[in-house]
Protein backbone atom coordinates (compact mmCIF):
# COMPACT_ATOMS: atom_id res chain seq x y z
CA UNK A 1 0.00 0.00 0.00
CA UNK A 2 3.20 2.47 1.05
CA UNK A 3 4.17 1.66 -2.31
CA UNK A 4 0.89 2.73 -4.21
CA UNK A 5 0.77 6.05 -2.02
CA UNK A 6 3.81 6.96 -3.31
CA UNK A 7 3.02 6.72 -6.59
CA UNK A 8 -0.05 9.32 -5.74
CA UNK A 9 2.02 11.15 -3.48
CA UNK A 10 5.84 11.26 -2.89
CA UNK A 11 7.24 11.30 0.53
CA UNK A 12 4.67 9.35 1.87
CA UNK A 13 5.47 8.08 5.35
CA UNK A 14 4.48 4.45 6.68
CA UNK A 15 2.51 6.52 9.22
CA UNK A 16 0.39 7.92 6.64
CA UNK A 17 -0.46 4.94 5.57
CA UNK A 18 -1.61 3.16 8.65
CA UNK A 19 -3.50 6.13 9.01
CA UNK A 20 -5.14 5.43 5.49
CA UNK A 21 -5.53 1.29 6.74
CA UNK A 22 -7.59 2.79 9.28
CA UNK A 23 -9.83 4.73 7.57
CA UNK A 24 -10.38 2.77 4.74
CA UNK A 25 -11.35 -0.42 6.99
CA UNK A 26 -15.00 -0.46 6.77
CA UNK A 27 -15.19 -3.94 8.75
CA UNK A 28 -12.30 -3.29 11.29
CA UNK A 29 -10.75 -6.66 10.00
CA UNK A 30 -6.77 -4.62 10.42
CA UNK A 31 -6.31 -5.22 6.66
CA UNK A 32 -8.20 -3.69 3.63
CA UNK A 33 -10.36 -5.36 1.19
CA UNK A 34 -10.32 -4.96 -2.55
CA UNK A 35 -13.87 -3.19 -1.90
CA UNK A 36 -12.34 -1.07 0.47
CA UNK A 37 -9.10 -0.29 -1.43
CA UNK A 38 -11.11 0.72 -4.74
CA UNK A 39 -12.94 3.26 -2.93
CA UNK A 40 -10.04 4.44 -1.14
CA UNK A 41 -8.23 4.99 -4.52
CA UNK A 42 -11.67 6.13 -6.20
CA UNK A 43 -11.88 9.05 -3.59
CA UNK A 44 -8.23 10.04 -3.83
CA UNK A 45 -8.00 9.80 -7.57
CA UNK A 46 -11.31 12.09 -7.71
CA UNK A 47 -9.31 14.53 -5.53
CA UNK A 48 -5.81 14.67 -7.74
CA UNK A 49 -8.12 15.36 -10.78
CA UNK A 50 -10.22 18.15 -9.49
CA UNK A 51 -6.52 19.42 -7.78
CA UNK A 52 -4.59 18.87 -11.49
CA UNK A 53 -7.24 20.35 -13.00
CA UNK A 54 -6.86 23.57 -10.73
CA UNK A 55 -3.09 23.39 -11.28
CA UNK A 56 -3.96 23.18 -15.03
CA UNK A 57 -5.67 26.75 -14.81
CA UNK A 58 -2.55 28.11 -13.03
CA UNK A 59 -0.40 26.70 -15.92
CA UNK A 60 -1.17 28.42 -18.79
CA UNK A 61 1.52 27.04 -20.95
CA UNK A 62 0.62 23.21 -19.71
CA UNK A 63 4.50 22.76 -18.40
CA UNK A 64 3.70 21.44 -15.12
CA UNK A 65 5.59 24.12 -13.55
CA UNK A 66 4.65 27.54 -11.68
CA UNK A 67 7.14 29.96 -11.70
CA UNK A 68 6.89 32.75 -9.08
CA UNK A 69 5.29 35.18 -11.61
CA UNK A 70 3.37 32.79 -13.13
CA UNK A 71 1.83 32.45 -9.77
CA UNK A 72 1.23 35.98 -9.00
CA UNK A 73 0.05 36.58 -12.12
CA UNK A 74 -2.74 33.66 -11.39
CA UNK A 75 -3.39 35.44 -7.83
CA UNK A 76 -4.08 38.69 -9.56
CA UNK A 77 -6.11 36.95 -11.94
CA UNK A 78 -8.16 35.71 -9.36
CA UNK A 79 -8.59 38.54 -7.30
CA UNK A 80 -5.35 38.04 -4.82
CA UNK A 81 -3.14 40.77 -3.84
CA UNK A 82 -0.19 39.41 -2.10
CA UNK A 83 3.23 40.58 -1.33
CA UNK A 84 6.90 39.48 -2.60
CA UNK A 85 7.53 38.07 0.75
CA UNK A 86 3.98 36.19 1.18
CA UNK A 87 4.69 34.79 -2.43
CA UNK A 88 7.82 33.63 -1.59
CA UNK A 89 6.68 32.04 1.76
CA UNK A 90 3.78 30.30 -0.67
CA UNK A 91 6.24 29.03 -2.65
CA UNK A 92 8.82 27.55 0.18
CA UNK A 93 5.77 26.24 1.72
CA UNK A 94 4.81 23.75 -1.03
CA UNK A 95 8.14 23.62 -3.02
CA UNK A 96 10.02 20.29 -1.56
CA UNK A 97 12.56 20.23 -4.42
CA UNK A 98 14.03 23.70 -3.60
CA UNK A 99 13.60 24.13 -7.23
CA UNK A 100 11.96 27.81 -7.02
CA UNK A 101 8.94 26.63 -8.75
CA UNK A 102 5.83 24.56 -7.83
CA UNK A 103 5.47 21.46 -9.58
CA UNK A 104 2.01 19.65 -10.53
CA UNK A 105 3.18 16.93 -7.48
CA UNK A 106 4.25 19.78 -5.02
CA UNK A 107 0.74 21.88 -5.46
CA UNK A 108 -1.39 18.51 -4.95
CA UNK A 109 0.41 17.77 -1.92
CA UNK A 110 0.49 21.38 -0.83
CA UNK A 111 -4.00 21.56 -1.29
CA UNK A 112 -3.58 18.07 0.69
CA UNK A 113 -2.01 19.51 3.68
CA UNK A 114 -4.48 22.83 3.96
Amino acid sequence: LLTVMREFQKGTTMQQAESLIKSADADLSGDITEDEFLQVMERKSAEITSTTQMFQLLDPHGAGLLTPSMLRQALERYGMECTEDELDEMIRHVDTNKDGMIGVHEFVAGIRKR
